[in-house]
């Protein structure tokens, strides 16, 4: 029912997105297929979002305690946001229902 490969495609029409289009609606709960305009919602991998906070807390607290210095840590955390930003949309999943979360 998805793609999820590389490249997101259409639970309705089953058509691959492009990355930008991937892109734009990766910040959207309910994604609308750009080909057959119905709704798709994301698998529950959303959970990933989770494991990058708990990264980002790691690091806060690795500078507390290690006495890193600020200038290393937030360049990693910023350089790490903006990875997952732009690879985010090669992971989607797409369903036709939502996934319950647990």
């Amino acid at each position: 029912m998805s793609g999820g490969e590389y490249m997101p495609t259409c639970s309705h029409c089953h058509r691959e997105w492009t990355y930008w289009q991937a892109f734009k609606q990766s910040f959207r709960l309910t994604k609308i297929c750009p080909f057959c305009r119905k709704e798709n919602y994301e698998g529950n991998q959303k959970q990933g979002g989770i494991y990058s906070l708990i990264l980002v807390l790691l690091f806060i607290l690795a500078n507390s305690f290690f006495d890193i210095p600020i200038a290393w840590v937030l360049p990693i955390v910023i350089i790490y946001f903006v990875l997952f930003t732009f690879i985010r949309p090669c992971f989607m999943k797409l369903y036709t229902k939502q996934q319950p979360y647990w």
